[in-house]
């Protein structure tokens, strides 16, 4: 495994998770919101080719407005959906870059490991990446929030990847992975 991109890194946990598994990586990381994106260069300060980047990843450079998530236990949760839930109020705009395009700027041409968690938004990550990055994409993981999920699992299917998911019944989340051929 030579190179891992997370995008939704949020404070770092799984930046954290990859980098003692894989330690000669390269990780560039991905956080759009300001409070998460300071703990997550805290938690990976002095770790070797770790990159950490202050915006998101999706279809189009775009500013859009984050909602914070209203869920007790949940205060980096940031998403564009409210989702039926009380609270929400804050809000924060953020900087969002066009995955293929920003990876490239960034020297990645192939990915080992992709992890994407950003709260409704993996669709547009994912169909953001330029097609030969893609096809060169061996491994994607990530957690589902209930935008058009089933769609995408289809469409990566469509690209080549075996796909397989893990959902408990007491969440509306879902976990996915994606593997590239076989």
């Amino acid at each position: 495994v030579r190179t891992i991109v997370d995008v939704g890194a949020n404070v770092g946990a799984s930046a954290l998770f990859w980098r003692a598994r894989y330690p000669a990586a390269r990780l560039p990381c991905f956080e759009p919101v300001a409070g998460n994106f300071a703990l997550l260069s805290q938690n990976l300060a002095g770790y070797a080719s770790t990159e950490c980047h202050n915006e998101g990843l999706g279809s189009a450079d775009a500013q859009l407005e984050l909602i914070a998530s209203p869920g007790a236990g949940n205060e980096g949760g940031w998403s564009l959906y409210q989702r039926g839930q009380q609270g929400g109020e804050a809000r924060q705009r953020v900087t969002i870059r066009r995955s293929g395009a920003r990876l490239a700027e960034l020297g990645v041409s192939s990915i080992d490991i992709l992890k994407v968690d950003t709260e409704g938004h993996e669709r547009e990550v994912l169909r953001g990446l330029e097609p030969e990055l893609l096809e060169r994409t061996r491994y994607i993981t990530g957690e589902l929030h209930g935008e058009r999920d089933f769609e995408l699992l289809d469409w990566l299917e469509q690209r080549g990847y075996r796909v397989g998911c893990r959902k408990s019944p007491r969440s509306a989340l879902f976990n996915f992975e994606a593997l590239r051929g076989t």
